[in-house]
């Protein structure tokens, strides 16, 4: 509701055509994506990481504290988000 032209002044000159988010749906026929783990640390970062001239994806789905640590330590490494990772 947000960004809804109607609503939002300068939506159409603002507005990004491309989705932003990265999600790792399998061929499993679920509700929802699966939990992602460090399997998919490289799909993760490929676009944050490797200039394609296209827009990088800025957000992921789905993280989980118990399933995704190890890969969620690996982005902030990456990017230098934590100062308390240990970059191997």
């Amino acid at each position: 509701m947000l960004a809804t032209p109607a609503l939002t002044p300068g939506f159409a000159d603002e507005h990004v055509q491309h989705s932003l988010w990265w999600i790792g749906w399998d061929d499993s026929r679920r509700k929802s994506p699966p939990w992602l783990g460090t399997a998919d640390a490289g799909r993760v970062l490929e676009r944050r990481t490797i200039p394609d001239g296209g827009l990088p994806h800025l957000f992921a789905r789905k993280f989980s504290t118990e399933r995704s640590t190890e890969l969620l330590d690996l982005i902030d490494g990456a990017f230098a988000l934590r100062q308390d990772v240990v970059r191997s």
